[in-house]
């Protein structure tokens, strides 16, 4: 066969013609769901799972996938024009650019802080969040929360998944409690169903966490900061033991919980007593096929990993997964060799075509001195991927007095998808104070361009930003 494919039975989208067709040609995998359906899903496995490349934009299209599925390839331009023999992309909601690779964003209000929407309080900082609208119309966040006042070199030791609620999609979010020990947070939701993936192993958190800092006062980790041999009498971790445990998902009937462990198993993977665990799922994301298959993508960080994202699938979000390569050890979606990509984003548009976006350091040029970016990838099945060469977003963010500022890092990327359009309506992001052209004081202490975990210099925020809809 020359293509593969995931089809679901339970997806309209997919037509009964390409189902028989495929399965001439291809190996049938058919998985029994546990809620009964007879058949919930068929994997296609003919070949393997790949990625691509496609060149940097040019300004005309020959057919939709030159648009990388956001938009569609049309004869004249969205003005009318005297060469109606152009073909350009036109794009669709959410998306603009030559080739409809970039999220059209609005600008946020002025200053490096016009779009921070945790924390409230100046003196503390917060890494990667994530946003769902619940059934009260509020905005539940769930975000890297960073115990003690202390800033991001800190993310491990003070680590609290912590849940924030706002009226607004773009805050300002009040904390309301700490779900568990955790952090990078997904939350997705499923037929009434809160499903919070996240990493780091859950339980308690709080000042016995080994190298726990009590020195931070003002969202920055000091120099002296575990030196605290001295005050350790009375310390004792936050809870009473009964928070989750979970390496990567809990769930709850409700946004506000109560939070449950649900494990999650893999085939193929382990041997002996452990033969239903998985290999070390790093910032997981998900997405949920009508009939409750679940496409898990994540990355997998360790000395000589491939660079790319592992895509596994399983009957329901508990597993067992499968790997979608063939092989747990190879990924599905493979970036160029001169960038590093990891926390990705992953959703399927109202057109069934899938989409990831992720953070990538050194974008296409192999050095520091490019920056950070935001990476896309697409795909019409799910199983072949394309990564686009034009970055989503860039470290500069437009303001509404028309300055900008150009941050240091823009991380940990989590796409609010409108429930009702199902087009991105805002990005969020983990961002560093640290920025280029509108420095904080502090900044005078800092190397020119700080890592975002550098001593004194390490504030963070979550940050979001608009994308204009239509």
């Amino acid at each position: 066969s020359s293509r593969s494919g995931i089809e679901s039975l339970g997806d309209r989208s997919v037509s009964k013609k390409r189902r028989e067709e495929a399965k001439k040609t291809c190996t049938m995998q058919i998985f029994s769901s546990a809620r009964g359906c007879q058949l919930c899903l068929v994997l296609l496995l003919c070949g393997r799972a790949s990625s691509s490349q496609i060149p940097a934009a040019s300004g005309s299209c020959q057919t939709d996938a030159d648009c990388l599925l956001n938009g569609k390839c049309s004869t004249g331009t969205q003005e009318s024009t005297a060469h109606s023999s152009q073909r350009t992309c036109v794009c669709g909601s959410g998306w603009t650019g030559p080739h409809c690779g970039q999220f059209d964003f609005l600008p946020t209000p002025p200053g490096p802080l016009g779009g921070k929407a945790y924390p409230n309080d100046p003196n503390s900082s917060t890494w990667g969040s994530s946003v769902v609208k619940g059934p009260d119309g509020m905005y539940h966040m769930y975000t890297s929360g960073i115990l003690g006042n202390c800033g991001l070199k800190m993310w491990g030791a003070n680590a609290a998944l912590t849940h924030a609620v706002s009226a607004n999609i773009e805050g300002p979010y009040v904390a309301k409690d700490i779900v568990m020990r955790a952090s990078n947070p997904q939350i997705t939701q499923f037929e009434g169903e809160f499903r919070l993936w996240h990493i780091m192993g859950g339980g308690d958190w709080g000042p016995l966490t080994p190298g726990y800092c009590h020195l931070c006062t003002n969202g920055s980790t000091p120099t002296a900061c575990g030196n605290t041999s001295s005050e350790t009498a009375d310390r004792r971790l936050s809870g009473d033991g009964s928070a989750p445990h979970s390496q990567n998902l809990v769930v709850a009937k409700s946004p506000e919980g109560p939070w449950v462990d649900l494990p999650i198993t893999c085939e193929g993977w382990g041997t002996g007593t452990r033969a239903t665990h998985c290999p070390s799922i790093q910032n997981p994301t998900a997405y949920y096929y009508p009939n409750g298959t679940t496409m898990l993508m994540y990355d997998w960080q360790f000395a000589g990993a491939p660079k790319g994202f592992f895509l596994a699938i399983a009957p329901t979000v508990s597993g067992p997964y499968r790997p979608l390569s063939g092989n747990w050890n190879v990924t599905t979606i493979t970036w160029p060799q001169d960038m590093g990509c990891t926390d990705p984003f992953l959703w399927r548009d109202p057109s069934g075509h899938f989409h990831a976006v992720f953070h990538c350091r050194d974008w296409n040029t192999g050095g520091p001195s490019a920056g950070d970016a935001g990476g896309h990838a697409y795909s019409a099945d799910g199983m072949s991927w394309v990564v686009a060469r034009e970055p989503a977003w860039t470290l500069t963010v437009d303001h509404t007095d028309g300055t900008n500022t150009t941050f240091f890092h823009r991380e940990r990327p989590q796409v609010f998808i409108d429930p009702d359009t199902g087009a991105p309506a805002a990005l969020f992001n983990a961002v560093s104070l640290a920025n280029l052209n509108q420095p904080f004081p502090w900044q005078a202490q800092c190397p020119p361009r700080p890592s975002h975990v550098q001593i004194g210099c390490d504030q963070s925020m979550a940050f979001v930003q608009h994308i204009r809809t239509h």
